[in-house]
Formats: C-alpha cells, sequence, structure tokens
C-alpha cells in the first residue's frame, strides 16, 4: 500500500531493518481513512485538523 521499492540496512549486531518508499498519495488518503474509522467509533463526524493550545 506504501510502497514498492524496499531498502535494508544491516547494523553490526546482524539485525536488519527494511524501509519502503511511500507514496504520498495512497498515505494521505489512508491517514484520512483511519481518522474517519476512529471519528465515527467515538460517535463524532470527520474531526477536524488537531490543534495544541500551550
Amino acid at each position: 500500500m506504501t510502497g514498492k521499492s524496499v531498502r535494508e540496512v544491516r547494523d553490526q549486531n546482524g539485525e536488519t531493518v527494511t524501509y519502503t518508499v511511500a507514496n504520498a498519495a495512497k498515505l494521505a488518503a489512508y491517514i484520512a481513512q483511519l481518522e474517519a474509522e476512529c471519528a465515527k467509533a467515538n460517535g463524532r463526524g470527520r474531526i477536524g485538523p488537531l490543534g495544541m493550545i500551550f
């Protein structure tokens, strides 16, 4: 869903981390879908952007 090109990094302990290239449009759509699911689960409609108050 978020990428096809795989990059792999192996550290000195032999542990491997694999990264994939993200598709910005698909990632934004996925985030919007998750936000809508969270809002629905909380009994609210679509929520706006997150704001911080200090």
